[in-house]
């Protein structure tokens, strides 16, 4: 069987903000910055800390290297999944997110993935788990629409979803590298994005390139530079400086608002 060490060609972020607002002309950005009271400012002196190489490394792809984790027990394969969580109103339909583990939905996307699935199984019940996504659900993100953003491992047969901010911190133990912490912060609903050069501000009506991912090692942690969407009507794209302990303790430091004309 190949070993997979692969990331999707698009990340679903922003994406499809990015190219809405593409078709809106008349889309004029305002910024406004908010500074909240963080951690001790010589942790985060940048004059301290040695910059990391810039985690977007191709254009559309999510910025993060799963074969550079290192969760206490040893997996055969890591895969990052993304699955929208739908709205039921009660009475009307099974609730999604209720209900005991049943690994049986087919709409999912895989969004990266590292190792061998189910190299040391037994049988081949671990692949066939593998080809479905478990229910509950639970709602990590939502702005227009809700997802689950998680992590799925193998082992032996066993086949484990991990979504969440606890069930993932249970996953990788201390933060001890840039990508566990981008793992937790997209666990925490904060969004990863990687543009193009080609995807301008003028053409995209809002400050696209703002909305880069950032992320580096710094004194008593790391410093991420992620983003959210607080607002859909009109659009606001939050651009947010957040630190990441190496307990997995996540703290926004400041960010900066991005208002659009666009309402989605």
């Amino acid at each position: 069987m190949r070993r997979i060490d692969s990331l999707t060609r698009r990340a679903c972020t922003i994406a499809g903000l990015v190219a809405l607002a593409a078709a809106c002309a008349d889309a004029h950005p305002r910024s406004e910055t908010q500074t909240n009271e963080g951690p001790d400012e010589e942790a985060l002196d940048a004059s301290e800390a040695e910059p990391a190489p810039g985690v977007c490394e191709e254009p559309g792809s999510l910025p993060i290297k799963l074969a550079q984790l290192a969760p206490p027990e040893r997996y055969d394969y890591i895969a990052i999944r993304r699955v929208g969580v739908p709205f039921v109103f009660p009475g009307r339909a099974p609730d999604p997110t209720t209900g005991p583990e049943a690994w049986t939905l087919t709409e999912f996307m895989t969004l990266a993935e590292t190792g061998e699935p189910c190299a040391t199984a037994t049988s081949g019940e671990c692949m066939e788990k593998l080809g479905f996504h478990p229910t509950p659900l639970t709602r990590t993100s939502c702005s227009q629409l809700c997802s689950e953003w998680s992590l799925v491992t193998t082992r032996g047969d066993e086949v484990k979803r991990w979504a969440g901010i606890s069930a993932v911190l249970a996953l990788l133990g201390e933060i001890d590298s840039v990508d566990e912490a981008l793992v937790l912060v997209a666990s925490k609903g904060y969004q990863l994005y990687c543009p193009s050069a080609e995807e301008s501000d003028s053409e995209s009506g809002f400050p696209v390139q703002e909305a880069r991912t950032e992320a580096r090692e710094i004194e008593g942690g790391f410093e991420v530079i992620a983003t959210r969407e607080p607002e859909s009507c009109p659009v606001v794209i939050r651009r947010t400086t957040l630190h990441v302990s190496r307990t997995g303790t996540v703290q926004e430091v400041e960010y900066q608002d991005f208002t659009t004309r666009i309402c989605v």
